[in-house]
C-alpha cells in the first residue's frame, strides 16, 4: 500500500517497502553468464558506499556504477573493473540529488543519469563526464507525480518514464538535447495501484509497469511520447509485483513477485503487445525478490531477494522456462534491493540496502592444477619409465577437492608418463572440486628413440704408412629403428685431430711415432661414442739421433735449453746434421727436426743488450710427440687457446703465432689454417713488449 508522506524516512522503509527498483537492461551488450555451480563475492566485496543503497545502475560500457543513497540524499558513482569486479569511488563522489533518491538510470548513450527522488517528488538529471563526475543539467530537479518510485529511459533516449507510486500514474517526459525534461501531452498516464517499477521493451514500443498494489502489470503502447494501454492490459502477475524486465530480444517479460517470492515469465505475442505466461511460471526465487534483470544474451536471469539476502540466478531455457543454477540462490549482502549484470563479463552487481554497500558476485573460482614434473619440453627415450609429480588445490571459498588425476588415471601426487610412442606429446592433469568445477593443466614433452648402443667397436683399416689412406668402419650398433646417421673423429695419441670428421684419414709426417684411432657416434637419439683400437705409425729414426723426450717443461724442449750455445745444442742432439735454415738451425730429429734460433741483428736491437750472440733464444718442432699441457702439433688452434688461455696472437703472413708467457719461458704455438703445426719455447725477454714480440715472430721460420 502507498506510504504516508513523513518528513523523515523511517529506517525500516527500504527493507519493508522500498521494493520498486528499475532493473531493465538499457540496451548495452552483456557477456553470457558462465553457468558455474556457484557465485561468490569477488575479493574486496562488499564495497562500502554509505547510507541506504536502494538502487544501482551501470552505464552501457559497464565501467561506471551509480548508487542511490536513499537516506543520504545523494548519488555515489564508482569505477568498476569488469575483469575483477573491483569498485573504487569516483572523483568528487557523492553528488547531491533530491530527497530520498530511490531509483537511478543511465541514458542509453551513458551521457545522462536520472534519479527519482521519493520524498520531494522530483527527478534529478545529471550530465555524466569522464570518471563518473555528475553535473546537474539546467532546470534540474524536475517535478513528477507523488512518490516517484522508478525511472527508465526509452532505448532511443528521447523519453523518460517515472512511476508515481502514491497517485497510480506514470509521468512521461521528453528529453532535450541538454537533458532538460518536458512533460509530454497527456502526462501523467493512469496505471494500476501503486506502480513501483517499469521498463521499456528493447524496441521502445512497449512500456511495462509493475503495479504492486493490485498484483498486475500494466502494458502500454508507446507512440510519439503518448502511452496507450495495450490490449489485454493489465497482466495478472503474482502477489506484490516489484520489478519488471524485458529480455534483450523483447520476446520475454519477467516480473519479480515480492510477496510471493516468485518470478513470473510472459512470452510476447506476434504483435509484441499480447502476453502469455510460459509453462511452469511462476518460478520460485529467494525470499521477497524486489529486482530482476536479464543478461545481455538473454540466457540468464537474476533476482535480488531482499528478505533472505540472496541473489537467485536462473538459466533461461527454450520458450522462457527458468532453471535455478546449481547452488542458487547465492548469498549477497543484507537486504539486496537492486541487481544488474555487468556488461561483457560474468559478474553481477548488487545493491545491499541494509549495509549501505554494493556487492559484486562472480562465478566460484575453479580449483588449480599444477604439474611439478615433467617440465615443459623435456625429452625422454621410448620405453623409459618416468614418474610424474603433480597436485591440485581448491579455491579459497570452495568446498574442497573431489579428485586430482592425470589422463591415465594416476592420482596425485604421482603418476607415470606414457613414453611408448615417438614424437611430441601432452601430459594433462585435471583437478575437480566437490561442487563440480574443474581445472586442467598440460605440459608438452618429447619421446625420442632410445640411444643406439655399440656392440662391436669400429675398426681402423689400411697400412700405417705416411701418405696412405686409413678407413674407419662403423662397428655394430643396436637401436630401433636402426641408426641412420654416423659421425667420425680421428685422434692422434688420444688427442682429436682438427678437420678429421670423416670415415677416412690420410697419414702425414706429423703422425710418425704416434698412434691413430677413430671414434664413431651413432644417431637416432645420440649415443656415446665408440672408439677403435689404435694403429701405430712407425717412427723413422735416423742413426744416432735421440728420440723425442716428450713434454715441454719450463725453458726446455727435450734435451735443449734456452741459453744453450750452438755447440751445446749440437752435443745434446747427438748425430745432428746442424743444417742452417732461414731464421735458425735444424738439428736432426725424426719424424720432424727441432729448429733453434739465435738473436738476429734486428732482435738484438730491440732486446737492448739481451741474450748474447750465439745463445739459443727459441726452439720449435713439428714433432707431435712433444706437447705442453696436452697441446701438441696437429690439434686445432681453438682447442689449444682454450687450454692455454691468456695468450697473445701475432700474425706473420698466412701463419699465426700464439704466445703464452709462463714463469720461466714463453710457450710458442705456430698455426696454419686453424691447426697447430709447431710447438716450442722462447726466452721471456723476447716477449716482454709488442715490439720485441714482432721482432721475434719475424725471426721464426714459416
Amino acid at each position: 500500500m502507498p506510504i504516508a508522506r513523513p518528513s523523515v524516512l523511517r529506517i525500516w522503509l527500504p527493507l519493508a517497502f522500498l521494493a520498486g527498483t528499475f532493473a531493465a537492461t538499457t540496451g548495452a551488450a552483456h557477456a553470457g553468464v558462465t553457468n558455474g555451480p556457484s557465485y561468490v563475492q569477488v575479493p574486496g566485496s562488499p564495497f562500502a558506499v554509505g547510507g541506504v543503497v536502494d538502487a544501482i545502475a551501470l552505464n552501457p560500457a559497464g565501467n561506471t556504477l551509480a548508487a542511490a543513497d536513499l537516506l543520504g540524499d545523494d548519488i555515489d558513482t564508482l569505477s568498476l573493473d569488469g575483469s575483477t569486479g573491483a569498485l573504487a569511488a569516483s572523483s568528487s563522489s557523492p553528488f547531491a540529488a533530491g530527497r530520498g533518491p530511490d531509483s537511478v538510470a543511465f541514458s542509453p548513450g551513458g551521457q545522462l543519469l536520472a534519479a527519482a527522488n521519493l520524498v520531494d517528488d522530483t527527478v534529478s538529471v545529471f550530465s555524466v563526464s569522464t570518471g563518473g563526475v555528475l553535473t546537474p543539467v539546467g532546470g534540474s530537479p524536475f517535478a513528477t507525480g507523488n512518490e516517484p518510485r522508478a525511472i527508465a529511459f526509452n532505448p532511443a533516449g528521447n523519453l523518460l518514464a517515472v512511476a508515481n507510486g502514491a497517485d497510480d500514474t506514470v509521468s512521461v517526459f521528453a528529453v532535450g538535447a541538454a537533458g532538460a525534461l518536458t512533460p509530454v501531452p497527456g502526462s501523467p498516464f493512469a496505471t494500476g495501484a501503486s506502480p513501483v517499477a517499469l521498463g521499456f521493451s528493447p524496441s521502445g514500443n512497449l512500456l511495462a509497469v509493475a503495479d504492486e498494489g493490485d498484483g498486475t502489470v500494466s502494458i502500454f503502447t508507446v507512440g510519439a511520447g503518448t502511452l496507450t494501454p495495450s490490449a489485454g492490459s493489465p497482466l495478472t502477475a503474482g502477489d506484490g509485483p516489484a520489478a519488471v524486465a524485458f529480455n534483450p530480444s523483447g520476446s520475454l517479460l519477467a516480473v519479480a513477485n515480492s510477496a510471493a517470492s516468485t518470478v513470473s515469465v510472459f512470452a510476447t505475442g506476434v504483435d509484441a503487445a499480447s502476453f502469455s505466461e510460459v509453462p511452469g511460471s511462476p518460478f520460485a526465487t529467494g525470499a521477497e525478490p524486489v529486482s530482476v534483470a536479464f543478461d545481455g544474451t538473454g540466457s540468464a536471469l537474476a533476482t535480488a531477494d531482499s528478505l533472505d539476502g540472496t541473489v537467485a540466478v536462473f538459466t533461461v531455457g527454450a520458450g522462457g522456462s527458468l532453471s535455478l543454477e546449481q547452488g542458487a540462490p547465492f548469498p549477497s549482502g543484507n537486504g539486496p534491493h537492486s541487481v544488474v549484470f555487468v556488461p561483457n563479463s560474468s559478474l553481477l552487481a548488487v545493491a545491499d540496502a541494509g549495509t549501505g554497500s554494493v556487492s559484486v558476485l562472480g562465478p566460484m573460482p575453479p580449483p588449480t592444477a599444477t604439474i611439478v614434473a615433467p617440465t615443459a619440453g623435456q625429452s625422454f627415450t621410448r620405453g623409459q619409465v618416468v614418474q610424474t609429480r603433480f597436485y591440485c588445490l581448491d579455491s579459497t571459498p570452495g568446498p574442497g577437492l573431489a579428485s586430482c588425476t592425470d589422463a591415465s588415471g594416476g592420482s596425485a601426487p604421482f603418476g607415470v608418463l606414457p613414453t611408448s610412442t615417438l614424437g611430441t606429446h601432452t601430459y594433462t592433469i585435471t583437478g575437480a572440486s566437490i561442487d563440480g568445477l574443474t581445472a586442467t593443466t598440460s605440459v608438452s614433452y618429447v619421446v625420442t628413440p632410445a640411444p643406439p648402443k655399440n656392440r662391436k667397436p669400429p675398426q681402423v683399416g689400411g697400412k700405417a704408412v705416411v701418405g696412405k689412406l686409413l678407413s674407419c668402419s662403423r662397428g655394430t650398433w643396436t637401436g630401433q629403428p636402426t641408426p641412420t646417421k654416423f659421425t667420425y673423429q680421428w685422434t692422434r695419441n688420444g688427442v682429436p685431430l682438427a678437420a678429421s670428421a670423416r670415415a677416412s684419414y690420410r697419414i702425414t709426417d706429423l703422425d710418425r711415432g704416434s698412434q691413430l684411432a677413430c671414434s664413431v657416434t651413432a644417431y637416432n637419439g645420440s649415443s656415446a661414442p665408440a672408439t677403435s683400437l689404435g694403429i701405430s705409425v712407425p717412427l723413422h729414426q735416423s742413426a744416432n739421433c735421440p728420440a723425442p723426450s716428450g713434454p715441454v717443461t719450463g725453458p726446455s724442449l727435450g734435451p735443449l735449453k734456452l741459453g744453450d750455445t750452438a755447440a751445446q745444442a749440437k752435443r745434446a742432439m747427438k748425430g745432428s746434421s746442424d743444417r742452417p735454415s732461414p731464421g735458425g738451425r735444424k738439428f736432426c730429429l725424426t719424424p720432424a727436426p727441432v729448429t733453434i734460433g739465435f738473436p738476429t741483428g734486428n732482435l738484438r736491437k730491440v732486446l737492448h743488450g739481451g741474450p748474447p750472440a750465439g745463445h739459443m733464444v727459441w726452439a720449435l718442432t713439428a714433432n707431435p710427440l712433444y706437447s705442453y699441457s696436452g697441446v701438441a702439433p696437429g690439434i686445432s688452434l681453438a682447442t689449444a687457446e682454450q687450454q692455454l688461455a691468456g695468450g697473445t696472437t701475432q700474425a706473420h703472413g698466412a701463419t699465426s703465432f700464439y704466445l703464452v708467457r709462463q714463469t720461466k719461458a714463453t710457450i710458442v704455438l705456430e698455426a696454419t689454417g686453424g691447426v697447430v703445426t709447431q710447438i716450442g719455447i722462447a726466452d721471456n725477454r723476447t716477449t716482454s713488449t709488442a715490439t720485441v714480440i714482432a721482432a721475434l715472430v719475424a725471426s721464426l721460420p714459416t
